[in-house]
């Protein structure tokens, strides 16, 4: 990765050599077009996962108002007590399944065990 240049296809640009991790994963300080500088790391940025500091998923929501996009065919479910949850129907542990009840859980964090 060459210094003080910009990489094709981010708003970023190398400026030094950070640290390298216990799996030893490069991590430069990079500088984004809106001045930041941050630390990250090398790979996802060479691969085109990370194009800027976080400024340009901010301009995206302040333009669209979007926060979390739905992808395309994919509708996003919100569920709420007593509706259908993620995983209806799977057995939990093994206590459940000694009771003949099924653990219900919600995207919300909440468990709920149910009698069929």
């Amino acid at each position: 990765m060459e210094l003080n240049k910009k990489i094709e296809g981010t708003r970023l640009t190398a400026i030094r050599f950070s640290h390298s991790d216990q799996y030893f994963a490069s991590y430069y300080w990079f500088r984004c077009e809106c001045g930041n500088e941050k630390v990250i790391r090398k790979s996802p940025v060479i691969c085109g996962k990370v194009k800027s500091c976080g400024c340009f998923k901010t301009e995206i929501i302040l333009k669209t108002g979007i926060r979390y996009p739905q992808q395309k065919g994919k509708e996003q479910n919100y569920f709420k007590k007593g509706d259908v949850p993620w995983n209806k129907g799977k057995k939990g542990s093994q206590e459940g399944r000694k009771k003949g009840h099924i653990l219900i859980k919600y995207p919300n964090g909440n468990r709920e065990w149910i009698k069929p």
